[in-house]
């Protein structure tokens, strides 16, 4: 037993040993819907913006990345039975671990974002907040253009929840993007 022990002790710290030793950079553009909900507010709208990575490769099956992403939202807001636009801007980080999966073009993912700076501006609100909205979801990347080595061109699709508290309303919302990434070396 205390072998079997060992053993699995063992294969955890080489499964956090990175298989690659260079690191891989992303970048990628975006864009989709969002709409969400509360007690009092309901935003909803088109969404845009981009983010980038640094990578690292697990046991040749997993990808790791952590780097930011910044988002601009043209929004419609439904505040107390009246609509209004209104415009956020968010940046903040940005981490994903990706399956790579051996021979076939698609790779699914899960990500974790968090908005470390939000800028919201309209008729309703006008504020700044910092680390106040966060997003947990899951996606596909499609490869359409491998070059080995050199650069791996990808489109996706991504749905994250969103949980946000702005002007002291918490509002839980969904966020379907479409988008390109482009892997270099």
């Amino acid at each position: 037993m205390k072998k079997i022990k060992m053993l699995t002790a063992a294969l955890a710290l080489l499964a956090l040993l990175p298989t690659a030793g260079f690191a891989l950079a992303d970048i990628s553009a975006f864009g989709g819907y969002s709409w969400g909900t509360s007690d009092t507010i309901d935003p909803s709208g088109f969404q845009y913006g981009f983010d980038a990575h640094i990578n690292t490769e697990f046991l040749y099956f997993f990808q790791l990345g952590l780097g930011g992403f910044y988002k601009k939202s043209d929004m419609e807001l439904s505040y107390f039975d009246r609509d209004v636009d209104y415009n956020r801007s968010t940046a903040g980080i940005d981490a994903y671990a990706q399956l790579e999966l051996p021979l076939i073009p698609i790779d699914p993912y899960v990500r974790f974002r968090s908005a470390v700076w939000e800028k919201v501006s309209g008729q309703v609100i006008d504020n700044t907040e910092y680390f106040k909205s966060y997003s947990v979801g899951g996606g596909i990347f499609l490869t359409v253009l491998p070059v080995p080595g050199v650069i791996k061109l990808q489109l996706f699709g991504e749905y994250l929840y969103d949980i946000t508290k702005q002007d002291g309303h918490k509002v839980n919302g969904h966020t379907f993007n479409l988008g390109v990434r482009a892997d270099v070396l």
